[in-house]
């Protein structure tokens, strides 16, 4: 499938005498279980939030990147 959330790649092939095959993986995540949020890219790509707003957001995440590492 070919959307936004696809993981693909490109490369150059030379012509082949073989029948190449198309293959995708796909999943359904049971979102009751799972705690979904935008990245930090969809936050800040938000046309509602202010600059202000925006720079909370990186801040947030900043401090949630900061507590990671220490947690390991």
């Amino acid at each position: 499938m070919n959307t936004i959330d696809s993981l693909h790649g490109i490369m150059v092939r030379e012509k082949e005498k073989e029948i190449r095959q198309f293959c995708y993986f796909t999943s359904h995540l049971n979102y009751e279980l799972v705690k979904v949020r935008p990245s930090l890219l969809e936050k800040l790509s938000y046309n509602n939030i202010s600059i202000f707003g925006k720079l909370k957001i990186i801040i947030y995440e900043i401090k949630l990147l900061i507590e990671k590492i220490y947690k390991k």
